[in-house]
């Protein structure tokens, strides 16, 4: 072993004992922030359409964005693996609480008969873990596998499988078969995944919609031994979990014709199904020699990617040992929540992506995002109900309420939130009705004097600041001095002039000035800025549609729900510097809510 493939294997050896002193759920959180950060990285070399132009010879009816957001869900997935590899020293303790087997008994019927069995699988899924849970439940596992380029990445593959009870026997020559027949003949299984291109012409079949060329290994083996071909895949679930589903076994059939397309059929229902769980990384079209010779050209080179490695391992351990899991997460994005009917968005303003979806039991009305427990407060009238969302690093595209809370009067109000002294309010008209502890989200209902309403608070037709009150209920934004006492009248209106009926506004920080939404009968829609201490209006911006809802981006960036697109409006340059289109959905996005 080289000085430099010593080096690389202490380092992997090091993260490996990293991720076992993490709780999993946080080791696996950063692995997510990590794969992120290496698709935008990706995203922005000469190779960014290898990915999702295979993803699209799969499915030609898929947008580019589409095809892209499934390359970066499967990295995510396949790095989450490499982490739970690692973990293996941990799988006596995890393995029975994280792992359910589906189809026990087709495996065991072909053990039984004393032949061993052949388990065939794609690189789908948490494949490792698939063997090494074989080998706790089922008996003696031999994997034959090609070896790695790196002999760091060989040596550490053989050992991780041996400290599960599993053995590696690499696809070298002849004497890989005479090792392989000699597990299946003493009654052990022998584990191969046949999915990928590789130097076989032994037979064809049409493999998601191509022609692809199929190895008979497994189907030769069988011949040989009598051993039962059993088709097996992991299948990631919720929370993390996974679910070994062990199919019947497959008939053997004299054309190698039927036998290949038999196997790809199985590969292709499961990659239908789940995705997200294949490795898009390899080119699996080749179909002609000439055909291979081009499509090299357009993929990323081997040499290249095997140079990659090490440097990409290196920069795995600095983000586990040093990274911020949210700055990880967020760190290359501007997060916009957008509110739908029945669901929110989470959408990179930065590189216009959707990270994922919430479900919601109906539209939502007002949101708070809260960054130091990365949580959606978010209120939903129809149901009188507020609900926490989890915006978790570790839980991206896997977002979920996690909390509800029900009460008459949260659905009698148009509310507002605001977050001070560690509480989290909620409001309509001047009084302040709820708060939420941040350590114990205690709920409570209850009238609060106005003037611990905190500044600036903003309800859907009341803003608060300060100097007073502006007010929407009569389709005009108003002026207003703040009484103390909850029972008094407000005096001395003082209208502020605009071009259209107001629908929407929002403070800056300091509370000093105020934009509002104008929405117009023309098609056309205005963003107004209001200097509150001068109570004048210092510019009316123009948009292309009726403006519907405003949030906060960054500390520089207002975005601006206009129709089906979001303008980031810069606040620095008095100016809409760059219009986003959403996905449609049938349904027009109804409001905005910060994300950072």
């Amino acid at each position: 072993m080289t000085g430099g493939t010593r080096a690389l294997y202490l380092v992997m050896r090091t993260l490996g004992a990293v991720a076992c002193t993490l709780p999993r759920r946080l080791a696996l959180g950063i692995a997510t922030a990590f794969a992120r950060v290496v698709w935008r990285i990706y995203r922005l070399t000469p190779y960014r359409d290898f990915v999702s132009t295979n993803i699209r010879t799969a499915w030609p009816e898929m947008s580019a964005r589409q095809a892209n957001e499934l390359g970066s869900d499967a990295l995510v997935l396949l790095t989450r693996s490499i982490v739970e590899l690692m973990r293996y020293p941990l799988l006596d303790q995890e393995g029975s609480r994280i792992i359910e087997i589906s189809g026990r008994e087709h495996l065991e019927a072909a053990l039984a008969a004393g032949q061993g069995a052949i388990i065939v699988s794609a690189h789908f899924g948490n494949w490792e873990l698939m063997g090494a849970t074989l080998a706790r439940e089922f008996g003696r596992v031999s994997a034959l596998v090609q070896t790695p380029s790196k002999d760091a990445f060989a040596r550490l593959f053989i050992e991780y499988r041996a400290m599960v009870g599993g053995r590696t026997i690499s696809n070298t020559g002849p004497q890989s078969i005479r090792a392989a027949l000699r597990a299946l003949r003493a009654g052990e299984m022998l584990m191969l995944l046949v999915d990928q291109h590789g130097p076989a012409r032994e037979a064809t079949a049409t493999f998601l919609g191509q022609r692809v060329w199929v190895p008979l290994g497994p189907f030769t083996l069988a011949r040989r031994t009598g051993a039962a071909i059993v088709p097996a895949r992991m299948v990631r679930g919720p929370g993390d979990r996974h679910r070994l589903i062990l199919e019947p076994a497959l008939d053997l059939d004299p054309d190698p014709q039927v036998n290949a397309q038999q196997i790809v059929d199985r590969y292709q229902a499961w990659i239908r199904a789940n995705p997200d769980h294949w490795l898009w990384v390899h080119n699996r079209w080749e179909f002609l020699a000439e055909e291979a010779s081009q499509a090299a050209s357009q993929a990323p080179d081997g040499a290249i990617a095997r140079k990659l490695t090490g440097p990409l391992a290196a920069l795995v351990g600095a983000l586990l040992l040093f990274g911020s899991t949210r700055a990880a997460a967020w760190g290359l994005s501007r997060p916009i929540l957008v509110a739908y009917p029945d669901h929110l968005e989470v959408v990179d303003t930065l590189h216009p992506d959707t990270y994922g979806a919430v479900p919601l039991p109906g539209p939502a009305d007002a949101g708070l995002y809260l960054p130091r427990e990365n949580l959606l407060v978010v209120h939903i009238p129809s149901r009188s109900e507020v609900d926490l969302v989890d915006l978790k690093p570790f839980s991206l595209r896997r977002f979920e309420i996690i909390k509800t809370f029900n009460a008459p009067e949260l659905g009698a109000y148009d509310l507002g939130f605001e977050q001070a002294a560690g509480r989290v309010l909620l409001g309509f008209g001047r009084t302040v009705i709820a708060h939420f502890g941040e350590r114990t989200w205690d709920f409570e209902i209850g009238f609060d004097r106005p003037d611990e309403i905190p500044y600036p608070f903003t309800t859907g037709t009341t803003l608060y600041l300060p100097a007073g009150v502006f007010d929407l209920d009569r389709g005009e934004l108003e002026f207003e001095a703040t009484s103390l006492d909850p029972t008094g009248s407000a005096a001395d209106g003082m209208p502020i002039a605009l071009a259209r009926r107001p629908v929407a506004m929002i403070a800056n920080r300091p509370g000093k000035l105020l934009y509002v939404a104008e929405a117009g009968a023309d098609g056309k829609g205005l963003l107004a800025c209001i200097d509150v201490r001068k109570r004048t209006v210092t510019a009316q911006i123009p948009a292309p549609a009726p403006l519907t809802s405003l949030a906060w981006v960054d500390p520089r960036t207002l975005a601006a729900l206009a129709g089906n697109r979001i303008g980031l409006y810069d606040v620095s340059r008095g100016a809409f510097v760059r219009w986003i289109p959403l996905a449609p959905h049938g349904r027009q996005p109804l409001r905005l809510f910060s994300a950072g």
